[in-house]
């Protein structure tokens, strides 16, 4: 049986993310605010803008890409997000590291694509299901 703790804890708006790198602030613009209303049309520019923006991110990231950098972005994954990844490996890539902002997620993803196709791997093994990303 639920007890009073519980219960408050229940009445408190839930948001679940995987990303660590979450504010407040964040968390509390989504869950108490007024929120996002988007139409079809341009849920599918976002799309077709973020996946410009992946492509960009592959193109100039691939060439950047090795065997030491593709095994250190596997353990990486094994227990970050992809925004994780992308901003420990923004800070230990220095000048080579093409992205931004340093978490961007989009980012992460394109690294731990390149990481898999470099190590001949599934990127899918390398992370748990339950991170949620």
């Amino acid at each position: 049986m639920p007890n009073d703790d519980d219960k408050q804890k229940s009445d408190k708006p839930f948001f679940l993310t995987g990303d660590k790198n979450i504010t407040e602030d964040e968390i509390d613009h989504v869950t108490k605010g007024e929120g996002y209303k988007v139409t079809p049309q341009q849920l599918m520019e976002l799309a077709k803008m973020a996946k410009r923006t992946y492509d960009i991110f592959e193109q100039d990231i691939k060439p950047l890409m090795n065997a030491p950098r593709a095994q250190r972005i596997k353990e990486l994954r094994k227990y970050s997000s992809w925004r994780e990844v992308a901003a420990t490996t923004y800070q230990e890539w220095g000048d080579d590291a093409c992205w931004g902002p340093p978490s961007n997620q989009l980012a992460g993803m394109v690294l731990t694509k390149l990481a898999a196709q470099t190590l001949g791997e599934n990127e899918d093994d390398w992370s748990s299901r339950e991170q949620g990303n």
